[in-house]
Parts: C-alpha cells; sequence; structure tokens
C-alpha cells in the first residue's frame, strides 16, 4: 500500500474520509452523505444532515511553518459574525463545546484539527467577474479592516505578523542552486526581495498593522443574491491593510480587465475606509511579495501543479520589475 504522501490528492481525500467521520460523530449531527468538494491545501467536504448541508473542513499540517493557529482564525472569524453584518459563514461547536475538534484515522500519518463550518452558496466571486462585484468586494474587506482597527483579541490568540516576502516561516528556496530555473531573471528577483522586505519593514514601523484576512482573492467568497461571503480564513495575518489589498488584486493584475476591477475595488473600499496608499503604484509595487511566496511555496511542494512553469517565473519577473521601478504601475 502506497504511503500517504506518495498518494493524489484523490486518494488522500479517500483516506481522510474515516478521519472526516470520526470527527463528525462528535457533533450533534445527523450525517446522512459526505461528499468531497476539494482537497488542495487543505480537504473539505460538504456534510449532508438531516438539518441541511454543512462543510467539513479538515486542515493540512505546515511543518516547517510558523504555528498557523486554527483556533486564533475560528476566534477572528466568530468575532467577525458577532462584530458585523458581514455573511462570514457560523462555525459549528462539538459537543464538548470545542469549535476545533482533532479527529485521527488508520493510515493517515497525523492527527488533523477539523472544524465545521455553516454552508454558504453560491459561486464564487470568480464566476462573477465584473466592476460592480470587484466593488463590494472592496467594501468586504474595508469592512474587515474597519472592525479590525478596534477589535481586541483574546490572551490566546496568535497569528503571524507579515515581516517579509514569505511571512509564514517558511525557507526562502527559490535561489537554491539547482532548485529550479530561473530563465536568467535571479538578479532582479533578488534585488526586488530586498527591495520589497525593506518596504514591509517600512510599513511595520510606522505602527499600523491590523489583524487582516490575508488571502481574501476572487476563489476565497462566494457570492449569492447579490451578497458576498468571505471563508478561508486560515492565513491570517498582523500587517498593514496595503498588503491585504496587494494580495487581493495581484490575482488578476495583468488580465484585460485589471483597471476596471482594481477601480471597482478601490471605489468600494473607499465607500468605508481611506484608501492606504501613501504615493500612486505603492500598492502594485507591493504585490511582489505574493509573487514570491506563490513561487516559493510551488518549489517546497511539488505537487501544486501550475502549469507552465516558464510562464510562472516569467510573470515573477514582471513583478519583480514593477517592484523596482522598472516597469509602469497602473494609475487607479
Amino acid at each position: 500500500m502506497k504511503s500517504f504522501g506518495e498518494l493524489s490528492e484523490r486518494g488522500q481525500a479517500r483516506r481522510l474520509r474515516p478521519l472526516a467521520l470520526a470527527a463528525l460523530a462528535r457533533y450533534d449531527l445527523e450525517v446522512t452523505g459526505l461528499r468531497l468538494i476539494s482537497n488542495g491545501w487543505n480537504c473539505v467536504y460538504r456534510v449532508d444532515t438531516t438539518d441541511g448541508p454543512q462543510v467539513i473542513r479538515v486542515s493540512r499540517p505546515s511543518p516547517g511553518a510558523h504555528d498557523r493557529s486554527v483556533a486564533s482564525e475560528i476566534e477572528f472569524m466568530t468575532a467577525l459574525v458577532e462584530g458585523t453584518e458581514l455573511a462570514v459563514p457560523p462555525v459549528m461547536r462539538n459537543r464538548d463545546g470545542g469549535l476545533v475538534t482533532l479527529a485521527s484515522a488508520t493510515d493517515v500519518p497525523e492527527s488533523r484539527e477539523c472544524v465545521v463550518f455553516g454552508w454558504i452558496g453560491g459561486p464564487d466571486v470568480a464566476e462573477h467577474r465584473s466592476p460592480q462585484t470587484w466593488e463590494k468586494l472592496g467594501e468586504l474587506m474595508a469592512t474587515m479592516h474597519a472592525f479590525a482597527e478596534t477589535w481586541a483579541p483574546s490572551a490566546a490568540f496568535h497569528v503571524t505578523d507579515y515581516d517579509s516576502c514569505i511571512p509564514y516561516g517558511e525557507a526562502l528556496v527559490v535561489f537554491e542552486p539547482g532548485r529550479t530555473e530561473l530563465y536568467g531573471l535571479e538578479p532582479v528577483l533578488r534585488e526586488a526581495t530586498d527591495v520589497t522586505n525593506q518596504r514591509i519593514g517600512e510599513l511595520r514601523r510606522r505602527g499600523q498593522s491590523m489583524v487582516i484576512h490575508g488571502d481574501l482573492h476572487q476563489w476565497n467568497v462566494k457570492i449569492k443574491h447579490g451578497i458576498l461571503s468571505p471563508f478561508d480564513f486560515e492565513d491570517l495575518l498582523t500587517a498593514a491593510p496595503i498588503l491585504d489589498i496587494a494580495t487581493s488584486l495581484y490575482y488578476v493584475h495583468g488580465d484585460d480587465d485589471y483597471l476596471d476591477l482594481a477601480r471597482g475595488f478601490k471605489a468600494g473600499y473607499e465607500r468605508i475606509r481611506a484608501w492606504p496608499e501613501r504615493e500612486p503604484g505603492e500598492m502594485e509595487r507591493l504585490m511582489f511579495a505574493r509573487s514570491l511566496d506563490l513561487l516559493n511555496a510551488v518549489l517546497l511542494d511539488t505537487s501544486l501543479d501550475i502549469g507552465d512553469m516558464e510562464r510562472f517565473v516569467r510573470k515573477r519577473g514582471t513583478m519583480a520589475r514593477i517592484a523596482l521601478g522598472q516597469e509602469a504601475t497602473t494609475p487607479l
């Protein structure tokens, strides 16, 4: 029998199914079905029950990274549910009153933290791509920032501080000899890394950090009847809000409709809070951080399929040149 690490994502999901069922047995739920939604970073199943659908997320261990506290993630989500009108999915408590359930199963090499969320319907925002939708996305992020600005977490709350281009503590392997072909881009990537780390350090010294989602891109927000529901809060960080914006808009940067989407996002954000750029183009120059972090993640986890590696690397070169002022930013 193959080891867990040798299995495909679907094979791993089959091994994790008994673990998810073991966790669900600790909830007051009458489970009638369990269907795989996705097994990318985490393994997520739809749970059909006599009271309607729920979702269980089986968290992926992150060896070598700073502790990503699931309990802290859930604390922030619960606070948003209680303190705002945002359509954040509620978290169900197990029979012991806990919001996080540790479960294990045969042939899964370690225990996993499991969380049961209320079901949120609708497609991803990515499927409703328009300036109007991105305007709502900007308003959503600004509302979360406004809440986080005055929110007082518990003493046990702990998330990673966004202190560099690789914020979660993994080793930076992009420049290791033989790790990957950089197509002559190593000098510009190295320079952009140093410059961006300095910019992030300057933002931290300005003392404007707050809890941010850290990964509020178009696939981490559902839309139903015009209402946006954010999910996947596991990448929470403490950071300046402009870094949250840079991450969200990075994923549409360079697309034909980028300018319309970004301007819509900005208009929605400014309905709630002031746009945090100190100078035109600052947000786009900071996008290099997410760009480099994604390349690093792909090199650390070879199971992540990104298609054309050369194209993927060369996009990092473009973002590096933007960070260094060698290519123009797009005025918003």
